[in-house]
């Protein structure tokens, strides 16, 4: 099967390998069973269930074979991007927002409680390079982690705070975020890098 997230259009799709749709989970709507602006999904337990994070950053658990909500896992929860990591477990990219530090977390799904944080190593991140660009979780459990637009992987080993870093070669054209932080005017356009 495929399945996608359609982020503008609050729903997410499952089809078959003809690409005929067998159902869709729909919104707009915050409320249980309800879908707006999803950005991450994850299949468990051998496929028969998903988990979704959707806006508001709310973890939310489907039945993958009908589409039926089962439960609401966490009604907050500043996750960025999530990889499985067994199937009562998911690693979890913390987003860099203000009731948060960016970072890995292992979060178990079924006492919805933290079990273990690790990689906090940027103590003041700018808006501009902590953003979440790219996580990958290796079958040894390393992660690769890109730290926004910076041409830098860090190689992360389970439960360790100091990563390996491997320099990219920029891509043509690149150039250094600005030091200071923008202001919102700065942002919209009015400012030139």
């Amino acid at each position: 099967n495929i399945w996608y997230a359609s982020y503008w259009n609050h729903s997410v799709h499952k089809l078959n390998r003809d690409g005929k749709e067998i159902f869709k989970i729909a919104g707009p709507g915050n409320g249980p069973g309800e879908v707006e602006k999803p950005y991450g999904l994850l299949l468990i337990k051998d496929e028969e269930q998903l988990i979704l994070i959707h806006h508001r950053v709310k973890l939310s658990q489907f039945d993958a074979k009908t589409g039926e909500h089962i439960r609401e896992i966490k009604s907050f929860y500043p996750a960025a991007k999530f990889e499985y990591w067994d199937d009562d477990r998911i690693l979890v990219l913390i987003n860099p927002i203000p009731v948060s530090t960016h970072g890995l977390e292992l979060f178990n799904l079924e006492t919805e409680e933290i079990e273990q944080k690790w990689f906090r190593f940027n103590k003041d991140p700018s808006p501009i390079h902590s953003s979440s660009m790219a996580m990958a979780l290796m079958k040894n459990k390393t992660v690769l982690y890109q730290d926004g637009t910076l041409p830098l992987v860090n190689v992360v080993k389970p439960f360790k705070d100091e990563p390996r870093v491997w320099e990219l070669k920029p891509p043509r054209g690149y150039k250094e975020p600005p030091k200071k932080t923008m202001k919102v005017a700065e942002a919209s356009g009015e400012y030139k890098v």
